[in-house]
């Protein structure tokens, strides 16, 4: 999962594959390589570029410099002002699509090598150095009183600048902290804003599902998610059901949503009441994979039938053309079906216990 790739002998604690992972996580967002042995003959021009991963799944694009590279290595890369080390996550084909993707043109950032033993030693000493950055920027932010929350910290291998990662409701004037944090660090300051889907999926944690949170392992990007989607799917609209641990709606809303839309591009509309010799049946609810719409009767909430969707379409035009049909006699009807249906059954004595 990333982490052979390492040439330390430092062993960390809780990595079962003897080595560091820049994820912190085992780089479980790195994207599948369907493309590894497939080559595009029509291209001439081999791609040199390879997507390098640094902490907090932050991802860029490098060209190779032409060097043997594998996925999972670190490699030492250029920056703005100085160097970082970052993990090789993907090469080859794919790599082209994914940088189409993310709408980014080819990088002038380039490889400079493999890093070597002495290049992570000292990278490790910076990210010791996080979590005590990390306590003494709260405590700046609390003597400040600055409306906002410093989530986590990247140190840059070379130890010439630092992210620190905040979040925050509203815009923040934090021009005096920055000159605090330089003064206080000797480094440069970049202040970077992720919301709360980005810390969610930082930190991690077990979803109502029982799994692992779908944004601390395969979501690379967070799309905005509707109450309407719970609508779409006849879900009940319970905000404790419908929040994930982020406090927003849960991602997984998304999923089912478009088989859900097409499927309902059948159904008739909710609002329409069904008119028999009974009365005015009124739409409850659906179960939309299987066809099925509920009605009760109006003024009698207790009087609930179900519907195949083919009956609810009959009544509905045979109302358009002026004609009520009774309800009731087309239940009877099925049901005397389902029982000759049953009858006709070879197996219907199998499940008898004698």
């Amino acid at each position: 999962m990333g982490c052979n790739g390492c040439n330390s002998s430092n062993v960390p604690n809780g990595c079962k594959n003897n080595g560091y992972c820049l994820t912190q996580r085992c780089n479980q967002k790195t994207t599948l390589d369907l493309l590894a042995n497939i080559h595009d003959r029509s291209n001439k021009k081999n791609n040199k570029s390879v997507e390098v991963s640094f902490k907090n799944g932050r991802k860029s694009f490098y060209k190779s410099n032409n060097l043997d590279l594998k996925i999972g290595q670190k490699v030492v890369v250029e920056a703005e002002n100085g160097f970082d080390i970052g993990m090789i996550s993907l090469k080859g084909e794919l790599v082209t699509i994914q940088m189409k993707l993310y709408k980014q043109k080819e990088t002038n950032f380039k490889i400079i090598r493999v890093a070597s033993e002495k290049d992570i030693n000292v990278w490790l000493k910076f990210i010791k150095e996080e979590e005590k950055i990390l306590l003494k920027s709260r405590s700046i932010i609390k003597t400040l009183k600055l409306n906002m929350k410093i989530s986590d910290i990247e140190y840059q291998a070379d130890g010439q600048k630092i992210n620190f990662y905040y979040l925050a409701n509203k815009r923040v004037d934090f021009r005096e902290l920055i000159k605090i944090l330089a003064k206080e660090f000797k480094s440069r300051i970049q202040m970077v804003q992720i919301g709360s889907r980005q810390e969610s999926a930082k930190i991690g944690g077990i979803g109502d599902c029982g799994r692992e949170l779908c944004c601390s392992t395969w979501i690379k990007d967070f799309r905005a998610v509707n109450i309407s989607a719970a609508r779409y799917q006849q879900l009940s609209i319970n905000p404790e059901k419908l929040t994930g641990k982020c406090g927003k709606l849960k991602c997984c809303l998304n999923y089912e949503l478009d088989s859900y839309l097409q499927e309902l591009k059948k159904f008739p509309d909710f609002k329409l009441k069904l008119i028999s010799d009974e009365g005015k049946w009124i739409f409850q609810k659906a179960d939309i994979f299987s066809n099925k719409l509920y009605y009760y009767l109006d003024g009698n909430f207790n009087n609930q039938i179900e519907l195949d969707l083919k009956i609810v379409n009959e009544v509905i035009n045979s109302n358009k053309q002026g004609i009520k049909i009774s309800i009731s006699s087309i239940l009877k009807t099925k049901k005397n079906q389902n029982q000759v249906e049953i009858h006709d059954k070879i197996d219907r004595f199998d499940n008898i216990q004698i």
